[in-house]
């Protein structure tokens, strides 16, 4: 059934029961459809899926005469699984001495020459109170802007001790993951519009 339109031609089908309008316009190219229905003997109908019994019979078939006859294929699959392993196995015992190595020389230099002198200069600076706020704002606000908050964290450890230090972090924590969300929430429909401007 087609209609005429000023725009174009409205073509309505009935495919099973169910009709699908198309509008076709002239300044366009038709697009044709193909509607493929398969029925075929050994073929086994589940509902909207069907089974493929005897194609999935014939591959269990050819598994298992495979893997009871020894092949070449087979020793040389065999010979690739053992190099991979052998790969891995050197790839991470290289990986774990770096680490090693940079845990015995490269962490001690850091924590010498960098933060030890900054957590001395910040708790001789400040008082207690202040250090608690300097601490908490800190941890709150700096991954907003992309900035790492683990050396307050580890002040707020060293100066109040692991109890209180814990107690400091946490809520400054939830306030610190929570804050990005909620500027991210109130400029959702403009970051929005940016991104269907400037898809990639």
């Amino acid at each position: 059934m087609e209609q005429a339109s000023s725009k174009g031609y409205n073509t309505t089908s009935n495919v099973k029961g169910r009709k699908k309008k198309m509008t076709y316009r002239e300044e366009d190219d038709a697009v044709p459809e193909l509607y493929l229905r398969v029925e075929e003997d050994g073929v086994e109908k589940l509902g909207h899926y069907i089974k493929f019994i005897e194609e999935l019979e014939r591959e269990a078939e050819q598994g298992e005469e495979q893997d009871s006859s020894p092949s070449s294929s087979s020793s040389c699959g065999g010979k690739r699984s053992l190099w991979f392993w052998i790969k891995l196995a050197l790839l991470l015992a290289f990986l774990s001495g770096l680490a090693l190595a940079a845990y015995k020389w490269l962490v001690p230099l850091i924590m010498d020459k960098e933060l030890i002198p900054i957590i001395k200069w910040e708790t001789r600076t400040f008082t207690h109170p202040v250090l608690g706020l300097l601490v908490f704002a800190t941890v709150a606000l700096l991954p907003v802007i992309l900035f790492p908050s683990l050396p307050s964290m580890w002040v707020g450890g060293i100066t109040f001790g692991f109890g209180y230090g814990l107690l400091l972090t946490y809520p400054a924590i939830a306030i610190g993951v929570s804050l990005p969300y909620f500027i991210s929430y109130l400029f959702c429909d403009k970051i929005q519009v940016c991104v269907s401007l400037c898809p990639q």
